[in-house]
């Protein structure tokens, strides 16, 4: 339960918010109140702390990112449409003859929850059917509360997601089986709009709708999860890998070099193809302009030290496909497997978290909150299931954010999305621990951290857990 004070906010020439550490940036609104209040038939709570609770009942309890608990047996849930999603609880794990059983009564299996539970499309006629199969142990509906992260429901979404005009900027995930021309439809009811003309990887799409209408597109059974809009991006490479110790591997016996190997490169721009380092081994995939930290990234990796032997990267005979990081990446992955034949994806880059200096170049700090700190979003499942789609090796970067302090002086400071107004609002450092963003918290991907000469971790480099105890990253060098 939430017992916090409002915001006092007075407008003078400047902004002033009073708060402490306990409080937070909204005072809750009245969707979210809603969407707490709201009944969940079927389904038995569980208090994180009652171990004999627990412990009394023999059935696998269904974990989400806001609740544990219990689904009803008895519980048979209301499909309005012909077709619905639902969860679906087994009594053992999932096997073919399971799977196939379930086919033949049109039931879709989609996202894996855990506790042998699924997300699931299941026909109206069907329900009462599969109801009754023996490897079903229960059924359960799927609450507007269960599509928003943790941050969302506490405090609202972060306010770079919102507009003047009384819109929220969201990315949207949609179960497996919708089309893109029924988003379309739906935002004609919701007086939404968007860019896109199809999904991005892993069903998404970024929409701007009316800030009303957000308790009605989480009720629409064909959403499955709403989370901010993603923050803008950034590169990482600060300095140079020290401690590879590649040196073994190009020398004898092993002679490696690279040859044959395509990498893919996403950052902030081109790579210089034409410098002496890479001597037509670069090949321009998305036309910008010439970029420093791109051709320094592409440098490390495949520099021939031409120019300079200590400055001779890692694979200097491979091939790089250069691209930038604007449009959707893990689509732009698995394009560049088929059509290079790229067997590695380097990622130099990431989203914008926490406090960032400068960032409206007046020498501010600028605050971007920090719910997207060690979270597993549906970006980071993205790029899991492009590793499980195309066998890729993805190398991610895992930030620079562990020193970033901000206005803890409280001198003044912006929000994101909002350059006009100077806030003196408390808000944490991004580290000490837990500052590694989305795409380093994925779980099929190396994620790296960044050591010194003497392989002590670098004050900047960002570290875990990620918020659901993984340690990260997975290597330093």
């Amino acid at each position: 339960m939430f017992h916090k004070k409002p915001w006092i906010c007075l407008l003078f020439v400047f902004s002033f918010c009073f708060f402490n550490s306990s409080q937070t940036a909204f005072s809750e609104n009245d969707w979210i109140r809603s969407l707490k209040k709201a009944s969940q038939p079927g389904r038995a709570m569980l208090h994180p702390t009652d171990i004999r609770q627990r412990e009394a009942s023999s059935r696998q309890a269904v974990h989400m990112k806001h609740s544990s608990f219990l689904l009803d047996q008895a519980y048979i849930p209301h499909i309005q449409k012909k077709d619905g999603h639902i969860l679906l609880q087994l009594t053992q794990p999932l096997d073919a003859s399971i799977k196939e059983n379930l086919e033949v009564h049109g039931v879709e299996l989609q996202e894996y929850i855990a506790s042998n539970t699924w997300t699931a499309k299941i026909p109206a006629a069907a329900v009462h059917i599969v109801k009754n199969l023996d490897f079903v142990d229960a059924m359960g509906d799927i609450h507007p509360v269960d599509k928003f992260p943790d941050h969302a429901l506490e405090k609202d979404f972060n306010a770079y997601s919102y507009h003047s005009d009384g819109t929220i900027s969201i990315l949207v995930t949609f179960h497996g089986d919708i089309p893109f021309s029924r988003v379309k439809e739906m935002l004609i009811d919701l007086s939404g709009t968007t860019d896109q003309e199809t999904f991005i990887t892993g069903q998404r799409a970024l929409l701007r709708v009316p800030r009303d209408q957000l308790q009605a597109l989480a009720e629409s059974d064909e959403v499955s999860w709403i989370e901010d809009r993603p923050p803008p991006r950034k590169g990482h490479n600060i300095d140079a890998a020290a401690l590879s110790k590649v040196e073994a591997l190009q020398a004898w016996p092993y002679g490696l070099d690279g040859s044959g190997v395509a990498i893919g490169e996403w950052d902030v721009a081109e790579v210089q193809d034409d410098h002496p380092d890479f001597s037509g081994r670069v090949t321009i995939v998305e036309t910008s302009s010439f970029h420093s930290h791109s051709t320094h990234v592409a440098g490390t990796m495949i520099g021939n030290g031409s120019g300079s032997a200590d400055a001779k990267g890692m694979a200097p005979s491979a091939t790089l496909y250069s691209y930038d990081f604007y449009d959707d990446v893990p689509s732009e992955m698995s394009t560049a497997v088929s059509t290079y034949g790229i067997e590695l994806s380097n990622n130099s880059w990431g989203y914008i978290f926490g406090w960032e200096y400068n960032y409206y170049d007046d020498n501010m700090d600028v605050w971007f909150g920090n719910a997207g700190f060690g979270d597993y979003a549906s970006e980071s499942r993205a790029w899991d299931q492009t590793v499980i789609n195309t066998d890729l090796i993805i190398v991610k970067s895992a930030g620079n954010d562990r020193n970033d302090n901000g206005d803890q002086s409280l001198t003044g400071h912006h929000h994101a999305g909002d350059s006009s107004t100077v806030y003196y609002c408390a808000h944490p450092p991004d580290g000490d621990y837990d500052c590694v963003g989305l795409m380093g918290a994925a779980k099929n991907i190396i994620t790296v951290g960044a050591v010194s000469d003497s392989g002590s971790m670098l004050s900047f480099s960002s570290w875990g857990p990620v918020d659901d105890g993984r340690i990260k990253p997975d290597i330093v060098a």
